[in-house]
């Protein structure tokens, strides 16, 4: 059987064993027990001694100061003053030994460790002024990790103490009015108290002076018991030695203090550079020097402040095992942001070949005109095969301009497959009670339209409607390819890669209403065409609208015109009462709109390209024919086109004045507009 083991005792057992019986910090008698429970004579409760198991004998630096003063000076020297003021703070012996004007000696000794420390100010205590400079709680309510000294005051002060503890230094206050009592009763010149800039919260912008409230309260008391003038004068000059003595200390503290602080900095720097470089050193053993050696700056930059790298703390086996997994998991995802950034930088070497041959293409076909913004693309052809394959092939196969160049006599079949499938499109769109004649497609009648989800444009008609910008795009976020495509169209200035979004749809508002028109100029609905209807000479005059103003004029309106004279303007009272016009009026109108309304464009867009270069314009490009090709006459489809997606204007027709009865209306300026050719008088209308 193993012998039983002795019971550890108290260091306190111990000396009440010798007759001696300690005290504890309180001045107590403290009874003798033994490590894990009470005697019998111990009237308190167990939970009362329960106390941390402390490796080594408890009370073992009690007899410190008695020791010689050599030996304490040698010990202390080696000590920083915050573990000499924590010292202090352990028992009421240490407290009495190191508060004592006879321990000054140590605590100079004990700010030799801190670096340039300026000596403490005569007006502190050594532990006074070791708690200030080391500990970070507030000097009111020990609310911890208080980093802010306020200098002028020598304190530290949470906000909320702050706001109690300082008063504002306002132009006529209370403490305004002392201190000027105290100078006219005085006559001592200067500060009598030190104020400070405070910031009133974090996030303030703006400070504001304050004073410190105990000081100015323990003056203005001090002042209160003053009787004599010599006391008040003799007071007020020991007030104003004061501030000033204080406020020489404060500038050597400050710059101690940001020193301390940059100092730090760099210690921290420092570490954390010692980590980053063991860590990309265990990397390296890992494997990865390929990869690290790779890495852009930007890259570096994200590795060095990661989580797990970015601590000023050393690198040690077990650390690196802690953090190997997120570490790893980083550098993972760095290759596999270089790799991506490598593939798009070759398909987009890739789809510059494509783009060169298509220009190519476009070359040999003459120049382009009107037709050629109906096609297929640059975007359009990199999303078909077999371009695309080509594109994305894998990375170790060369891919040159010469193997784009094979796939030349491809590119008429994929234009010509991208256009019916665009055909079947829109074909989709349109309502299948729309049905056309043999041989016609429903998308060339006349009632087939469509409109804009994104720009609320509804004219728009077949194959035109390919040509409309909403539907294209240079920016794209998503899949890496069409991202591609997108950057290659935006930098070579061809248009841009469609939106996966479907913006088009029918218009039947605009079909309804382009069906009264047509049967208002003699044709079917069901079975005329958007050409025909263009070569249509009709023109009509809306009965329903009011004259215009007090002149009494109607406006005499194609086809187009009259779908918008309804479709955009809200005079027109129900349904439109159409008139058509004779022979002899038409013919009239006819002449006048040949000769004073060209065609005339809505919007800010640039609708006249040039057929050799794509130079944009907002008008017919003379000059830039003339500057950059020696075309002194340009003209239509063959040096310059109107792009197709053009807007053309509605708002001017010519004007149409009732020949019958003159009277209701500016007869004047019915015969100017008439003969400015600008209107005509009519007998198919009265007034």
């Amino acid at each position: 059987m193993r012998p039983k083991k002795k019971s550890k005792i108290d260091a306190t057992a111990t000396a009440s064993s010798n007759g001696s019986p300690t005290s504890g910090p309180a001045g107590e008698t403290e009874v003798p027990v033994a490590h894990g429970r009470l005697t019998s004579g111990d009237p308190r409760p167990s939970h009362a001694h329960a106390r941390r198991n402390i490796r080594g004998r408890r009370g073992g630096l009690k007899d410190m100061p008695g020791m010689p003063l050599d030996i304490l000076i040698e010990i202390f020297s080696l000590m920083h003053p915050r573990d000499l003021l924590n010292l202090a703070r352990t028992s009421k012996e240490f407290r009495a030994f190191l508060v004592s004007r006879s321990s000054a000696p140590f605590w100079k000794a004990a700010r030799q460790q801190v670096e340039d420390l300026p000596e403490c100010p005569p007006f502190l205590s050594e532990p006074q002024y070791a708690n200030l400079l080391f500990f970070t709680y507030c000097h009111k309510c020990l609310k911890p990790n208080i980093q802010t000294i306020i200098w002028e005051f020598y304190v530290r002060y949470c906000q909320t103490c702050k706001n109690a503890m300082l008063v504002p230094d306002d132009y006529g206050c209370a403490e305004d009015y002392f201190y000027k009592s105290v100078q006219e009763v005085t006559g001592v010149k200067g500060p009598l108290f030190i104020t400070a800039h405070i910031f009133a919260s974090g996030r303030s912008r703006y400070g504001h002076l304050y004073l410190h409230k105990p000081d100015f309260e323990t003056a203005k008391a001090q002042w209160n018991t003053k009787t004599t003038d010599q006391e008040k004068v003799r007071f007020a000059e020991d007030l104003a030695n004061a501030t000033r003595e204080r406020e020489t200390a404060i500038n050597a503290l400050k710059t101690w203090k940001v020193n301390q602080a940059s100092t730090r900095a760099t210690e921290l720097e420092d570490i954390k550079r010692a980590r980053y470089e063991s860590i990309v050193k265990r990397l390296r053993e890992e494997g990865w020097g390929e990869e690290i050696d790779k890495m852009t700056p930007h890259i570096v930059y994200d590795l060095i402040h990661h989580k797990a790298v970015r601590k000023a703390q050393k690198l040690t086996e077990g650390g690196w095992q802690s953090i190997k997994h997120d570490v790893l998991t980083h550098m993972e995802s760095v290759r596999a942001t270089r790799l991506d950034c490598e593939w798009v930088a070759l398909i987009r070497t890739r789809l510059g070949f494509l783009c060169d041959i298509l220009t190519e293409y476009e070359a040999s076909l003459g120049r382009i005109t009107t037709p050629s913004e109906l096609q297929a693309g640059f975007a359009d052809i990199a999303m078909m095969d077999p371009f695309r394959g080509l594109v994305e092939a894998p990375l170790s196969k060369d891919v040159t301009l010469q193997d784009f160049r094979e796939l030349h006599d491809a590119i008429p079949e994929a234009m010509a497959t991208w256009y019916h499938d665009r055909e079947e499109e829109f074909l989709a769109l349109v309502p299948e009670e729309i049905k056309a004649p043999d041989g016609t497609s429903p998308l060339k009648l006349a009632i087939v339209s469509f409109e804009c989800r994104s720009c609320g444009r509804s004219d728009m008609r077949w194959p035109a409607v390919l040509a409309h910008n909403c539907e294209r795009t240079c920016y794209y976020l998503g899949d890496r390819y069409r991202c591609a495509v997108a950057r290659i169209s935006m930098s070579r200035g061809v248009r841009g890669i469609r939106k996966l979004d479907k913006i088009f749809a029918f218009s039947k508002r605009r079909a309804s209403l382009a069906c009264g028109v047509i049967e208002a100029c003699g044709r079917a609905p069901d079975v005329v065409t958007h050409e025909e209807m263009d070569r249509c000479r009709a023109r009509l005059v809306c009965m329903s609208c009011s004259p215009i103003t007090m002149r009494g004029y109607r406006m005499a309106q194609n086809w187009t015109k009259a779908i918008a004279h309804k479709y955009h303007r809200y005079e027109c009272p129900g349904e439109p009462e159409w008139v058509l016009l004779n022979a002899q009026d038409t013919e009239k109108v006819l002449e006048h709109e040949a000769v004073h309304l060209p065609p005339v464009f809505d919007g800010p867009r640039c609708v006249y390209r040039c057929t050799r270069c794509r130079h944009r314009d907002y008008a017919i490009p003379a000059e830039h024919c003339l500057t950059a090709h020696g075309v002194t006459t340009p003209v239509v489809e063959e040096d310059y086109y109107i792009h197709p997606d053009a807007v053309q204007s509605t708002s001017f027709a010519i004007r149409v004045y009732p020949a019958i009865d003159k009277g209701g209306f500016d007869v004047d300026g019915a015969d100017r507009d008439v003969s400015q050719g600008l209107a005509i008088y009519s007998s198919t209308i009265s007034g």
